[in-house]
């Protein structure tokens, strides 16, 4: 999975659930992000970023199509 910096996603479950991050930095073994609300840097095993990305993708593709099915039915 491609990953490069400035990447934005949002978080889908935890604490943070719903808030906004940018990928600051990525290489073959870590990757930094960045909270949009409280400036926070964490960082992360490329590994298991790739995962979450992944889930969180799916997550928010899931929401949209649901929706629109929704929206089509009324």
């Amino acid at each position: 999975m491609h990953i490069s910096t400035g990447y934005k996603f949002k978080a889908i479950d935890g604490i943070s659930k719903g808030k906004l991050f940018t990928v600051i930095s990525a290489d073959n073994k870590q990757v930094a992000y960045k909270s949009m609300e409280s400036g926070t840097v964490y960082n992360a095993d490329r590994k298991h970023f790739e995962k979450f990305i992944k889930r969180v993708n799916k997550h928010w593709a899931d929401t949209t199509k649901a929706y629109k099915k929704r929206k089509q039915e009324l």
